[in-house]
């Protein structure tokens, strides 16, 4: 991008409502290439803001998604990858038109000492762009407003703008129509070929709008197994919501509790269930589900170390999910106030990392590994292991969390109505039974 183009992009508050400014081609190219929002902003110059506010904006007009964020770093989607070539090329193709009259945010070869206060140029759009080569193959603006739905004179007002954005006219009246000036000659094979880039970026995008509107995104953290009453709800939910709702198809997909949050502020989810009972203040949720959960681990491992929960976990390895999963959160609480309780010292907790419950339960019953599970998900394990239920303190929290939209209310009416049904939500204490 041109110098000085971060305090423009500040300045212009990069793009208006409902518009796609060129200068958003470059910002969303550099978070590709620089592997974050903050490096990208530093990179350029500009806030962090700007720099979210235009990946949001272009997400949202091309409808799909081009990074992903794994805890803070930032992975590219597929999609994101395909792009990283064409939106560099309209990033330099952008460039060159904002400074095609000049200094790109000055007046054409206007003469001084340098140091003057030079008027900020407006933004160029990529509708601009557009409709100067409508006015071009048509030969005339009257017959190029026709040709694209607009109003004369606000076709004349928007070039008008693309004028003083450029720094020069673009176009001479004839008694015929319009040809272009020499400026507008210069600025041609760069519209043809940021039309030509945007179409091949924005390609499907209709599709894509389309199939949005006819769906409801439901997000969830990742379940151990198919055991587990999360799965046993989200696949209820996905056999169920066609009855309920014909017509509006559910889309589920997993993340972690950050990333739905962060994706139910975006819009890019609907809806989500989260591990845990704290909601963010600007969203609803109901809590429907609420399990009990249990030390596990081999007879003999039990046997072998009686004195208490402290010595069990200090001296067997502990079979945990990553911190990815709400169910680690709560078994690093109950290490710390097992081994603080003992005097024992944290560093002697050696943590095996498994992301599946069957691997976990093969841990535990048969290499000597203590672990801690949902009492819902020991069904078959139980004859196998020794379990010691733990108190209520330790409860694993399901919430079921809408964002700010009239979509998401009648999503979330249904889905609690269906869960409700079937005997699915239970968020009251359950009762606590022996240890085995």
């Amino acid at each position: 991008m041109p110098p000085g183009s971060g305090e423009r992009l500040k300045a212009r508050g990069n793009g208006r409502r409902g518009g796609m400014n060129i200068d958003n081609f470059a910002l969303v190219h550099r978070v590709l290439t620089s592997g974050g929002i903050r490096a990208a902003a530093q990179d350029l110059g500009c806030p962090a803001s700007t720099v979210a506010a235009a990946l949001n904006r272009f997400q949202s007009r091309i409808a799909t998604e081009l990074v992903s964020f794994s805890g803070t770093r930032l992975l590219l989607t597929l999609e994101g990858r395909r792009l990283v070539g064409p939106l560099g090329r309209l990033a330099e193709l952008g460039a060159a038109v904002e400074t095609l009259g000049g200094d790109s945010n000055g007046t054409d070869g206007a003469t001084g000492t340098g140091n003057e206060a030079k008027p900020l140029r407006p933004a160029v759009s990529v509708s601009m762009v557009l409709r100067f080569l409508a006015i071009c193959r048509h030969g005339s603006i009257r017959s190029a407003a026709i040709a694209t739905g607009l109003g004369q004179p606000q076709l004349t007002r928007q070039m008008k703008q693309f004028e003083a954005a450029v720094g020069g006219a673009l176009f001479t009246r004839r008694r015929t129509g319009v040809e272009p000036t020499v400026l507008g000659r210069r600025l041609l094979p760069l519209a043809e070929e940021i039309e030509a880039q945007w179409l091949a970026v924005n390609n499907g995008s209709s599709e894509r709008f389309r199939r949005d509107s006819t769906r409801i995104r439901l997000g969830a953290v990742n379940a151990l197994g198919f055991e587990s009453r999360l799965s046993r709800m989200l696949a209820l939910l996905v056999a169920e919501w066609p009855k309920r709702r014909p017509g509006l198809q559910l889309f589920v997909s997993a993340g972690t509790a950050e990333e739905l949050i962060a994706g139910l502020r975006t819009g890019q989810y609907d809806l989500a269930l989260l591990d845990t009972q704290a909601v963010p203040e600007e969203m609803q949720g109901t809590v429907v589900s609420r399990s009990p959960l249990a030390v596990v681990s081999s007879f003999e491992l039990a046997a072998r170390h009686a004195g208490g929960l402290a010595d069990l976990l200090a001296n067997a390895p502990v079979a945990a999910p990553s911190l990815r999963n709400g169910l680690r959160q709560r078994i690093d609480m109950l290490v710390e106030n097992a081994l603080a309780g003992a005097g024992a010292p944290r560093r002697r907790v050696a943590v095996t990392e498994v992301d599946m419950l069957p691997v976990i339960a093969s841990l535990v019953a048969e290499h000597a590994h203590v672990s801690v599970l949902p009492v819902s998900s020991l069904a078959g394990l139980e004859p196998h292991v020794s379990s010691t239920v733990l108190d209520e303190g330790y409860d694993m929290f399901l919430s079921l969390v809408q964002s700010r939209s009239g979509v998401a209310d009648g999503a979330m009416r249904t889905a609690l109505a269906i869960l409700e049904a079937h005997r699915l939500i239970e968020a009251e204490p359950s009762p606590r039974a022996p240890a085995s």
